[in-house]
Order: C-alpha cells, then structure tokens, then sequence
C-alpha cells in the first residue's frame, strides 16, 4: 500500500461517513460492514511498508462495531417493545441512532486528522 492510497481510502472513509450521517439512519448490516472495511484497511497498512508512525496513527482509527453489539440491542428491544409501550422503543432507537452517528462524526474527525497529517509529512 502507498501512502496515495492510505490517503484515498482515508477520503473515502469520511465519504462514507458523511453519507450516513446525512441518512440520519445507519442500520446494523452497514455498520458492521463498515467496521470490516475498516479492520481491513488498518490489517493492509500494518500489513505495508508504510512508515511506522503513520502505521501506529491508522491503527488507533477507533470504529468497533460487532455482531455482539446487535444482538443484544435487538433483544433490549424485543422485550422493551413486549414490557413497556412503543414510544420507548421509539426512544431507544432514537439514542441508539444517535450514538452511532456520533461514534461515525468522531471516526471521520480521526480520518480527517490522519489526511491532514498525512498531507504535511509525506
């Protein structure tokens, strides 16, 4: 992987996050792929031979996002939706919406801070 590259696929990662947020709804399948995108990414550039400081910068891209993390979110919501009345289901896919557009705004603060980086050391 050349440093173009990194920076490419870096452009593309606040694309994509811009994309989502402008959605104002990211959905479980997108994010995990995205969070596989990106494990991938950071595996090609340890993978390189990048500079070791801008290998250690991609490797702190902090996106986690698991299968794990949907199960449970979906079973809260199944036996919120069974106990409690809609609205605060409505209410808990509301937050659940919002933190995942904040943890996408702070991944593209983190891939914006590397572009830049990127632009004045190489």
């Amino acid at each position: 992987m050349t440093e173009e590259l990194c920076y490419k696929y870096l452009n593309f990662v606040t694309i994509e996050v811009e994309r989502y947020v402008s959605d104002k709804s990211v959905e479980d399948d997108e994010l995990i792929a995205f969070a596989i995108e990106i494990e991938n990414f950071k595996k090609k550039v340890n993978n390189s031979s990048l500079d070791n400081e801008l290998k250690k910068r991609v490797d702190e891209l902090a996106y986690k996002y698991t299968r794990k993390q949907v199960k449970r979110s979906s079973a809260l919501s199944f036996v919120t939706e069974l106990t409690l009345s809609f609205w605060i289901v409505f209410l808990l896919n509301r937050k659940k919406q919002n933190n995942r557009i904040e943890d996408l705004e702070q991944l593209k603060s983190q891939a914006n801070t590397l572009m830049l980086y990127m632009k004045m050391n190489y």
